[in-house]
């Protein structure tokens, strides 16, 4: 699924993209986690 489609920017996709490869806790502004929470509601996400 093209991430952009769900209204992620290309550089928070980079960002979120080399955080979780380094299995390190990292923050997301409000407007980030709430469409990536609505997303994994949807997809129903681990």
């Amino acid at each position: 699924m093209n991430m952009k489609k769900i209204g992620f920017s290309k550089g928070t996709l980079h960002y979120m993209k080399q955080n979780a490869e380094v299995d390190k806790p990292f923050t997301l502004n409000a407007h980030a986690r709430e469409r990536l929470e609505l997303w994994g509601t949807v997809f129903k996400l681990p």
